[in-house]
């Protein structure tokens, strides 16, 4: 036998095996590409739903947190890798994320827009037959996604959403807020200020102070609007930081907000996503670390 002999046998061996191989790896790829496809999947399910109940901008931010806080916590609950949001329990091994992922999403939207459960059972079921996982794996992911969603919407039942105070009316202070004409409604959806918290400790945690006084510099401040900006001319923003200081001229201009207004929303925003990043979903080392 020659040398080329005996090499084109031990590629033939190695091609074999690469065949064999292969399809195995390409499969787990695509169960990973395919897990991470379902969350994005369901949330486009999620506003779809909330776009088709017509439901306002505010609830909105509470339906899409609820469904992502179980989507997390069923999502971590397999792979455990962050401190839970509520649900702190472990899914049994070898259980489907895709198919827990798939049953808190529905799960939850569900009990939020029961009218449109045909809709939502449709797609469930378009979705499982989707997954290229055992059976046992399937049912116990969408054992374990129907648990955590019951878990996250029970946590939230009592958040005093459900329970509005009377009508906000606002008062004639000078720096409070008042209905406007035409109809003079009154402040939309005040149990926000008053909702439980996802993350921070309270909602009134990193409430800014009261409007300055009228002889103040930071009031006078409020006023003076200095651009540099001309129609039709387009910018790049070289940081986000940038960015903001940019909208809060639009805001300004639009006769939206007070100037000051923007800075205590700036403010406000840098303190709340401080103390979420300290002390929210930290990976589990460091928890274990203090």
């Amino acid at each position: 036998m020659t040398t080329r002999e005996i090499f084109k046998g031990i590629d033939g061996r190695i091609a074999g095996r690469v065949a064999m191989v292969l399809p195995v790896l390409v499969l787990a790829m695509t169960s990973v590409l395919r897990a991470e496809d379902v969350v994005m999947h369901w949330n486009k399910v999620m506003l779809a739903t909330i776009a088709a109940g017509g439901t306002d901008p505010i609830t909105s931010t509470r339906t899409a947190a609820i469904v992502q806080a179980a989507v997390f916590d069923s999502v971590n609950g397999i792979q455990r890798k962050y401190t839970p949001m509520h649900f702190d329990l472990r899914a049994p091994e070898d259980t489907s994320i895709a198919a827990a992922v798939i049953e808190c999403a529905y799960a939850t939207l569900v009990a939020l827009y029961p009218d449109q459960q045909p809709d939502l059972r449709a797609e469930r079921r378009v979705a499982l037959a989707k997954l290229h996982t055992s059976r046992e794996a399937i049912k116990r992911g969408q054992e374990f996604g129907a648990l955590v969603a019951a878990d996250i919407l029970n946590w939230r039942s009592t958040d005093s959403f459900d329970s509005p105070p009377p009508p906000f009316l606002g008062g004639t202070n000078i720096g409070q807020w008042r209905p406007t004409p035409p109809d003079f409604r009154p402040g939309a959806l005040p149990q926000v200020a008053t909702m439980v918290p996802w993350s921070i400790k309270s909602p009134d945690q990193f409430r800014p102070p009261g409007p300055p006084s009228f002889t103040s510099a930071r009031y006078a401040a409020a006023f003076r609007i200095d651009s540099e900006r001309v129609p039709g001319v387009w910018r790049a923003f070289p940081s986000f930081s940038r960015a903001v200081l940019e909208v809060n001229d639009a805001r300004v201009f639009a006769g939206i907000h007070y100037r000051t207004s923007c800075l205590d929303g700036n403010a406000l925003g840098t303190e709340v996503a401080r103390f979420v990043l300290r002390h929210s979903m930290r990976p589990e080392s460091e928890e274990a670390s203090k």
